[in-house]
């Protein structure tokens, strides 16, 4: 069982240094070396030629798995914990934190809702929004509409039906004929469900980060039972390479927006903690800029927040268009690695204001 943040919070150095030397001895996993080893590569090379300095890290990451659950193969080093004091670690949210927290929220009703699960759905639900045409590709019957689909945009993507994180997304260019219609649809077919999904065609000011891909904007709402709208963050995904995808689980870039202004505060970091002052592929500088259109997107999340039953909490992807600000998709309980890394600031006040924590 894990202690309260808030009781271990009372601790001073003394007694933490203590526990940690006894979890050193006691919990240290040998099996686990090797894989620990290469993640303190990853992120803080610097400590494998310092014994004294890794094993004091080390030490740190066992304390704070097991009095906090902090991931020692990501969250330690993606908050930045070994720069970190104490009060600063307390503003975090870890992933186990977080799980419990959000299964609050997750009544019967949004169980028995697959709304946000299956991205065609979510399209009937939300097409207003989407701007778009998407098709599915769940049997031989859907075979005339995907046609017609095909001829009217013969570049589109193929998504998994109830896919995340930005896999299983491909995008297929049938206009130059190497392949038809029907020999994708059966090969698709025989590899479970899919939707296919028209590209959507992103402003300049946009597509000037990565062109390759659509760059967006995700915004989490989340509203009580009273109804009160809350913004709990927002952040900037662009892609980058050759990946159609802005995930940051997919090689992409995020950084923090400020809700306010719309103004990309941060520098863009990737999922493995490089930090990226300028777009590799573009040089396009992240930090500072303004997004454009913001107000009309804030108007947009307010409305949208309300627009799936039972869920009151979601994380909007928004991309934009020269006509207006479309929906990706919605995502029911949000990541919150990303936007906790890249903006330096833990969303521990902001969640147990709002979802609740504890």
């Amino acid at each position: 069982m894990k202690f309260s943040i808030k009781k271990i919070g009372k601790l001073n150095r003394f007694f933490y240094r203590l526990f940690c030397n006894l979890i050193y001895i006691l919990k240290r996993d040998e099996s686990k070396e090797t894989e620990i080893i290469e993640n303190i590569n990853k992120f803080s090379p610097y400590l494998l030629n310092n014994k004294k300095e890794f094993r004091k890290i080390y030490k740190d990451m066992l304390g704070q798995k097991y009095l906090y659950g902090v991931s020692y193969l990501d969250e330690y080093f993606l908050y930045d914990f070994p720069k970190r004091n104490w009060a600063e670690r307390q503003n975090f949210v870890y992933t186990d934190e977080y799980l419990n927290c959000t299964k609050k929220i997750k009544t019967k009703e949004v169980e028995d809702n697959p709304i946000l699960k299956d991205k065609f759905l979510a399209y009937q639900t939300l097409k207003k929004y989407y701007k778009r045409d998407i098709v599915k590709i769940n049997s031989f019957e859907d075979f005339s509409e995907f046609s017609s689909f095909t001829k009217k945009h013969p570049v589109f993507l193929i998504k998994k039906e109830t896919g995340s994180l930005g896999k299983n997304i491909i995008k297929y260019d049938l206009s130059n004929g190497k392949i038809n219609a029907r020999t994708l649809f059966l090969s698709l077919l025989s590899k479970g469900q899919w939707i296919a999904e028209e590209i959507i065609q992103q402003c300049d000011e946009m597509a000037s980060f990565h062109p390759e891909s659509v760059n967006t904007v995700r915004i989490a709402t989340y509203y009580d039972e009273n109804k009160k709208l809350t913004k709990l963050f927002a952040m900037f995904r662009t892609g980058s390479g050759d990946s159609v995808v802005d995930n940051a689980s997919s090689g992409g870039i995020c950084a923090s927006i400020d809700l306010n202004s719309g103004i990309i505060e941060s520098d863009g970091y990737r999922k493995n903690g490089e930090i990226v002052k300028n777009h590799p592929d573009t040089n396009h500088i992240i930090k500072d800029y303004q997004i454009p259109r913001w107000n009309e997107l804030l108007k947009l999340a307010d409305e949208l927040a309300f627009a799936v039953p039972y869920y009151n909490y979601i994380g909007w992807d928004f991309a934009l268009t020269n006509d207006g600000w479309v929906v990706v998709e919605g995502n029911s309980r949000p990541n919150i690695n990303s936007i906790q890394m890249c903006s330096g600031k833990g969303l521990r006040k902001i969640l147990d204001e709002t979802v609740g924590l504890n």
